[in-house]
C-alpha cells in the first residue's frame, strides 16, 4: 500500500511539473491589456515566451492566439494591440483574421493590422487586405 501511495505521489509531482512547464509563469492577460510604452515589459516577455513555445508545441498555439485576439477585441492600449499584431504575424491563423480585419478600417490601427494580415498564410487574410484597399483610411493606403 505504501509503495502504491509513494508511486502515486511521484506521478502527481511529475504531472504538476509537466503542467507548470507547459506555460511559463507570468503576468496575466490583463497586464498585457494595460501595457503602456516605457512600462514594465514583463507581460510582453511572458507572451513572447509563449509564442516561442507555440512554435515548438503547436497544440498550444490556439490558446496563445486566442489571448492575442482578446487583446485586439478589448479596450486595450494601442501598445498592447501593436504587440498582439506583431505576435499574430508570427503565429496567427485564419482564426485571428476577423479581429485583425476590424482594425484595418481604423486609421490608428490599420498599419499594424495590415502588417499582421500580410504574414498570415490564409486566403481570408489576403481577401481582407484586398477589400481594405478601397475602404481603408487614406493615411493607411500606399
Amino acid at each position: 500500500m505504501k509503495t502504491c501511495l509513494l508511486f502515486s505521489g511521484f506521478a502527481l509531482a511529475a504531472l504538476a511539473s509537466l503542467l507548470s512547464a507547459a506555460e511559463p509563469a507570468g503576468p496575466s492577460r490583463d497586464a498585457l491589456l494595460k501595457y503602456q510604452s516605457g512600462a514594465d515589459a514583463t507581460p510582453l516577455r511572458h507572451y513572447e515566451a509563449l509564442v516561442r513555445q507555440a512554435a515548438d508545441q503547436p497544440a498550444t498555439r490556439p490558446r496563445v492566439e486566442a489571448d492575442f485576439i482578446r487583446v485586439l477585441s478589448n479596450d486595450s492600449t494601442y501598445e498592447a494591440k501593436r504587440f498582439a499584431c506583431q505576435q499574430l504575424a508570427v503565429i496567427g491563423s485564419e482564426a485571428s483574421v476577423p479581429a485583425l480585419a476590424a482594425l484595418v478600417n481604423n486609421a490608428d490601427t490599420a498599419g499594424i493590422a495590415a502588417a499582421a494580415l500580410a504574414q498570415i498564410p490564409a486566403p481570408a487574410a489576403s481577401d481582407v487586405l484586398r477589400r481594405a484597399l478601397g475602404s481603408a483610411p487614406a493615411a493607411a493606403r500606399p
